[in-house]
This record gives structure tokens, sequence and C-alpha cells, in this order.
């Protein structure tokens, strides 16, 4: 196999092993993100808008934050020095990354709003 191909076994080998290993650096933002996740079902589960509405927004706000700093996490070796891939405390951070992140996802959901619509 050459150095450009990853399996996917060898990517969810390595995903694995660095949550298991480096959670303790993001515990912060990811005990946030269970929060918003345990809101969001538990209104969902009660059947009340208003706590499913809540725990929406929580998961807006939490979600993309998680990703940032498993991003982090993964690519820090290879940005050493680089103030865009130093971890918040916590694991909390809203930066560009994190911004990137959330742009990506709303144009995604766009696209996919247009195909079914059109």
């Amino acid at each position: 196999m050459s150095d450009s191909q990853v399996s996917v076994g060898a990517a969810l080998g390595y995903a694995w092993s660095l949550w298991r290993t480096r959670w303790r650096e993001i515990w912060g933002v990811l005990a946030l993100n269970a929060l918003a996740c345990t809101v969001f079902f538990a209104g969902m589960f009660t059947g009340d808008s208003n706590i499913t509405a809540v725990g929406s927004c929580g998961l807006l706000i939490t979600t993309f934050p998680v990703y940032g700093a498993m991003m982090r996490l993964a690519f820090a070796s290879d940005h050493a020095g680089d103030p865009d891939f130093e971890l918040g405390a916590l694991g909390l951070q809203w930066r560009r990354m994190e911004m990137r992140l959330f742009l990506a996802n709303l144009l995604l959901t766009l696209l996919l709003v247009l195909v079914f619509v059109i």
C-alpha cells in the first residue's frame, strides 16, 4: 500500500487509539455535547418541543467544537507551533476551524434541501 492510501481499518484504529488515549484533554467539550444530547432526547421522549428546541440549539453549539477538538488532536503533530491547532481549555473553543466546519455543514444542508425540493 502506498503512502497516500489509508485503509478504513487503519483509520478506524487510529481514531479509536486517539479517542482512548487523549479524551482527557477535551473532556469539557465532550461533557457539554453529551448534556445537549441528553436534553434533546429527553425532549424527544417526552414530546416537549421546547425542550427539544433547547437541546437542538445546544447540539448546534457544541457539535462543531467537538469536531474541531478531535481534528486538533489528530493533526497537532503535523502543525506544531500553529496557534490554530492548540486546544482551548478543556477542549472548548469556537475559532476559525469550527466556523469552517459549521459553514461546510450549512452548505451541505442547503445542497440537500435543494436536491430534495427540486
